[in-house]
């Protein structure tokens, strides 16, 4: 049941990615698809849920509400690979190109900061994401990333979902306004 629903989560994706898309940016979607479940596979969230199912939602984001194209979400699904150690980016740049490993490098340096929510430290944080973003598509991701951890903030514990909800509030509803995003701003602050 569970290889069926992520089976079926792995198609959506690549029929809400057709239309934004070429041929050719399709079969390396395809591949990076196939990388990124092989490399996950096992893996599971503190939820007990299959660890692709986050990047597949955050990759269904970025394409729905904010557009972006195969490289984009190659990258959203390889940096998870990357960030649990299953995948080396050597290997990213080798199979996938170098600017699909450029995202990926900018979106794990952005992971290993650790926010902080006052506010002088949050203006810093925020100027530390853009410094780190040279491709403003890892801003971008990194917001729909964020804006799937508030749809699903009931998995987490009650300490953690209070953290992200402050931690959001503060420094990722600001960024998404600073970027126009305001339906997506509205959602991290609702």
């Amino acid at each position: 049941m569970e290889r069926n629903l992520l089976f079926a989560k792995l198609i959506e994706l690549y029929r809400l990615s057709k239309p934004l898309n070429a041929p050719e940016d399709l079969a390396k979607l395809k591949h990076a698809l196939r990388a990124a479940a092989t490399a996950l596979d096992g893996l599971k969230r503190e939820n007990g849920d299959p660890f692709l199912y986050h990047p597949l939602a955050v990759a269904q984001i970025a394409v729905t509400e904010i557009s972006l194209n195969a490289t984009s979400i190659m990258a959203i699904l390889l940096h998870e690979a990357v960030n649990v150690g299953t995948m080396a980016v050597e290997t990213i740049a080798k199979e996938f190109g170098e600017e699909v490993n450029e995202i990926v490098v900018g979106l794990n340096k952005i992971s290993a900061l650790a926010p902080k929510t006052n506010q002088l430290q949050a203006d810093n944080f925020r100027q530390l994401v853009v410094s780190f973003a040279t491709d403003p598509r890892v801003i971008l991701i990194k917001l729909a990333d964020r804006l799937d951890v508030m749809r699903n903030l009931h998995l987490f514990p009650i300490e953690k979902q209070l953290k992200k909800s402050d931690e959001t509030f503060t420094l990722y509803a600001p960024l998404a306004h600073k970027l126009g995003l305001y339906k997506i701003k509205s959602e991290l602050e609702d």
